[in-house]
């Protein structure tokens, strides 16, 4: 559910940049909400996407000023039944989740799933359905693991069962793609000939493609292929941007990361075909694409984390074919004094023991939070650490440390937790995580300060050196 939800916001974002109403530039609030009304009237029986466009921004509008005229509102919406209107079926989903109608939703989406049984909702709802009634034989890795192999499997039947439903086809892709070095070579091989094919609603990559024939260690003839083409596509998707000063730099970025994986496949290619010189230089050719992706101290938040883990892959295949390699980037000391804070709304989420927290409970206290999830084996690897630190803190009330899981179901995370024995609080809450703005997906380690702000700077690491580093570090936060 919290993956179907994240997707219906990133939609809703998307067309919502087409609404032309400049709410937020009233200042005034009562001429603002005079702007809306006149909005609401101009609507009034509109049903194209540019309309649903702007109704997404006028219930975002009315949420936020939490007007009280919201629930009307939905309820209109809800009563034109315009089932087939994807655009129409994502504005009352929000409404409802808006105006916290969260069993109405379920009911309404339900419906959807009735009405059309090959639409992404009913897709979604088969998902949930499937998911409630299987879960991890363990919480160890192999547990998940087998778990996201018949759910590839459960997906690939789903598929096959509807084959009109591009939602169907486009579930089992994204998983099987992810999880395609443990599935057998044959089937590895039709979820690639099915990537060819599905073009007009997946999208295609052809280094994907070609990451599975070096893993299943067939149709090796047509890698060098593939790779070149995943190339050329990226130049042509960047091409405008690539022409323009402003946005060249971000976009050449782009195109050299792509070009890193590539150069790096075509090593990995040239190992199997048992030529080391060309593995070599493809290897070579990696360094040059790793060194120009160097973050900057101006750069995104993130890019220093991605250019470790993309360094460490460099290394160790640098290492396979014999190229003597150093780490161009040792991590760096941080002027925690001068990292941006931003302050942090309010939210209400519980914990897995039922106990309710707000931004008060955090205010006044130096908070570290950790965000994770039960499928992700660095997250089970760091929570033992993150233990530690709850009980060094433990008994101190300036000092919090609290994590944040992400799964769409709280039971695997409350039963891994019981497991596991931590006893750090635990807050199941998908909302909480984006709000806080994770920049790097899980594990992600940040600090709030005593006044309730984020510091933006993720704090990396892991180990008993990393403990005793977030010891000073939140000694050192005011």
């Amino acid at each position: 559910m919290a993956v179907l939800f994240k997707r219906l916001v990133v939609a809703l974002s998307a067309i919502a940049l087409l609404a032309q109403t400049p709410f937020a530039t009233i200042a005034d609030l009562g001429a603002r909400a005079e702007a809306i009304r006149d909005a609401r009237r101009q609507l009034t029986g509109r049903t194209d996407m540019a309309a649903m466009a702007q109704w997404s921004t006028i219930l975002a509008e009315m949420h936020l000023s939490k007007d009280p005229e919201l629930k009307g509102v939905v309820q209109s919406l809800r009563a034109l039944n315009l089932y087939d209107n994807e655009s129409w079926n994502n504005l009352v989903i929000v409404g409802y989740t808006y105006v916290g109608a969260s069993e109405t939703a379920r009911e309404f989406r339900n419906e959807l799933a009735r009405r059309r049984p090959d639409s992404n909702w009913a897709i979604q709802a088969a998902i949930q359905q499937w998911e409630s009634t299987h879960k991890p034989h363990s919480t160890g890795e192999a547990g998940f693991t087998d778990w996201a192999i018949a759910r590839v499997e459960f997906l690939r039947v789903l598929h096959e069962d509807r084959p009109q439903s591009e939602a169907a086809t486009i579930e089992y892709l994204d998983a099987a793609l992810h999880n395609q070095s443990r599935l057998p070579t044959g089937q590895a091989l039709e979820v690639a000939d099915l990537t060819l094919r599905a073009g007009r609603i997946f999208p295609y990559n052809p280094i994907q493609v070609a990451r599975i024939y070096l893993d299943h260690h067939v149709r090796l003839d047509d890698v060098p292929r593939l790779l070149s083409e995943g190339v050329q596509q990226v130049l042509f998707r960047f091409r405008n941007q690539l022409a323009n000063a402003r946005d060249a730099e971000a976009a050449n970025r782009e195109v050299v990361r792509v070009q890193l994986r590539a150069h790096s496949y075509l090593a990995e290619y040239w190992l199997q075909k048992n030529d080391m010189e060309q593995a070599r230089s493809a290897v070579r050719q990696a360094g040059g694409d790793l060194t120009r992706l160097a973050p900057t101290p101006d750069g995104p938040q993130n890019s220093r984390a991605i250019f470790e883990d993309d360094q460490k892959v460099w290394l160790k295949l640098a290492k396979r074919v014999g190229v003597e390699a150093k780490p161009m980037l040792t991590l760096r000391d941080v002027d925690w004094d001068r990292v941006k804070r931003v302050t942090l709304d309010d939210f209400d989420a519980t914990d897995l023991a039922g106990r309710r927290w707000s931004i008060q409970d955090w205010k006044g206290k130096v908070v570290m939070i950790n965000m994770w999830a039960t499928w992700c084996a660095p997250c089970r690897a760091e929570l033992p650490y993150v233990q530690k630190l709850h009980e060094a803190f433990q008994g101190r009330g300036d000092r919090l440390i609290i994590s944040i899981n992400v799964d769409s179901d709280a039971e695997l995370a409350r039963r891994f937790v019981l497991e596991q024995g931590y006893s750090f609080p635990v807050l199941n809450s998908l909302q909480l995580a984006d709000r806080i703005d994770f920049v790097n997906g899980v594990p992600q380690n940040r600090v709030i300060d005593k006044q309730g702000r984020l510091l933006v700077e993720p704090v990396e690491g892991t180990g008993d050196a990393w403990v005793a580093k977030v010891k000073v570090l939140m000694d050192q936060i005011r």
